[in-house]
């Protein structure tokens, strides 16, 4: 089961585990796994702004926005990919510790 749940209009458009990231830049990243719900041509495009909830229904912010990569047929097979761009340090640190630990190891 996925960690974080990505809302458009009050409906669950797909889930992720925000399995990587940048935590300097307060990013994280993950595949991104559609529902029945999400459409290309509205979620993709920004047209309808995103929110992500933790799976216990707690949202997951403040931050600048979430941006979904999908390329349509010229993904050619690469899964979809979403970012959760400018979440503060303190959350940042609370839901991805192991995004630090890797950062951290990287750079020793």
């Amino acid at each position: 089961m996925a960690r974080f749940l990505i809302h458009a209009g009050g409906e669950i458009i797909g889930r992720s585990n925000l399995e990587t990231g940048d935590p300097p830049m307060g990013v994280a990243s993950g595949v991104f796994m559609p529902s029945d719900r999400y459409r290309r041509d509205k979620h993709a495009s920004c047209i309808s702004p995103l929110t992500v909830t933790r799976a216990d229904g707690r949202e997951v912010g403040p931050c600048i926005g979430v941006d979904i990569t999908d390329l349509g047929p010229d993904q050619l097979g690469d899964p979809l990919w979403i970012d959760v761009v400018g979440l503060r340090s303190e959350l940042y640190e609370e839901l991805f510790p192991e995004h630090l630990l890797a950062h951290e190891q990287r750079f020793r």
